[in-house]
């Protein structure tokens, strides 16, 4: 008769597990630190989406590229886990979008 062995397997899904997240994954089981709090993503969709591209040197227009620029080097330091450019760049997103920034967030 041969011995059967039970083995466990635990799979892990990296990714935000905040709900409160702009980028929230449900299947995600570990956070790793990567969530963007909500603010800060409707404070860039909303200079994204008003982005007129007819006026390059209105200061709008100059706010809002900043802004998508200083948005895609904060996610970009999540990825990183760089803790000190988060902390940069969350800053200055908070200076940009008049959003309320937390360490946690």
């Amino acid at each position: 008769m041969a011995d059967i062995t039970l083995m466990t397997l635990n799979f892990t899904v990296p990714g935000c597990t905040d709900e409160s997240a702009a980028n929230y994954n449900p299947a995600a089981t570990t956070d790793d630190g990567s969530c963007i709090a909500l603010s800060f993503f409707e404070c860039y969709e909303s200079a994204l989406l008003s982005l007129d591209l007819k006026d390059c040197e209105d200061t709008k227009h100059k706010r809002a590229m900043k802004l998508i620029a200083v948005y895609t080097a904060y996610q970009q330091s999540l990825v990183e886990n760089n803790q000190e450019k988060v902390t940069m760049y969350g800053d200055e997103l908070s200076k940009l979008c008049n959003a309320e920034y937390c360490e946690s967030c």
